[in-house]
């Protein structure tokens, strides 16, 4: 407990945020999201078969292939921003603990823009620079130095920029190397190496945390 506090006592710590604190605002776990999904492609008079019949065999990431190879890139935005409750969810409670532990750097895998509200809410006299994302390269660059703080880095993208999200097979492997965003993965890499990290509602099975 005592090495818990120290860790929280630096600036340069990254809170690290999954969707498990996103579930207090009521938004979807990441099955809950496939089935969304799912129901989004029938809502545009498409069959999900193929959707769900992965979901249930446990393989998200080809349950979300196929549903997004139904939709437009223009649908795949409208679903994101839908199943994200973008401008309609609210921060929680633990939102407002979470960025007042005395961090300031936070890492998520959330599409949505909960930590964004939670700080302009809680932290109003603090300036974030706007949520760095994998179609950042020189953000990206730029936080992995040092005693950088007051960021807030999306790996898998936000649902303010459906070009940037991360959910499918196909967008999986934009992140490996030769990828075209493979620059994320290598600052998610690089901060792990350098900075203490602290884990809120993340299960650590997350494909590129493995």
């Amino acid at each position: 407990m005592e090495k818990l506090k120290q860790v929280l006592a630096q600036e340069d710590t990254v809170l690290f945020i999954g969707s498990g604190i996103s579930l207090w605002s009521e938004l979807p776990s990441w099955s809950g999201l496939i089935e969304e999904l799912a129901k989004f492609v029938e809502s545009t008079g498409t069959k999900a078969d193929l959707v769900r019949a992965e979901a249930q065999r446990g393989d998200l990431l080809q349950a979300a292939s196929y549903g997004f190879d139904k939709l437009t890139k223009q649908q795949i935005g409208d679903f994101i921003r839908a199943a994200c409750r973008y401008g309609v969810a609210k921060p929680h409670e633990i939102h407002k603990k979470i960025v007042s532990l005395g961090p300031r750097c936070y890492v998520t895998t959330n599409y949505d823009n909960l930590i964004e509200e939670s700080l302009r809410k809680w932290q109003p006299d603090r300036f974030f620079r706007p949520p760095v994302t994998n179609r950042h390269l020189t953000e990206t660059a730029e936080i992995v130095h040092a005693r950088v703080i007051d960021f807030i880095f999306k790996p898998h993208g936000g649902a303010a920029d459906s070009e940037s999200i991360i959910l499918t097979r196909e967008q999986y492997r934009q992140m490996l190397p030769q990828g075209e965003r493979h620059a994320a993965l290598e600052s998610l890499k690089m901060l792990l190496a350098s900075r203490p990290f602290v884990y809120f509602g993340f299960g650590l099975r997350d494909p590129d945390f493995i």
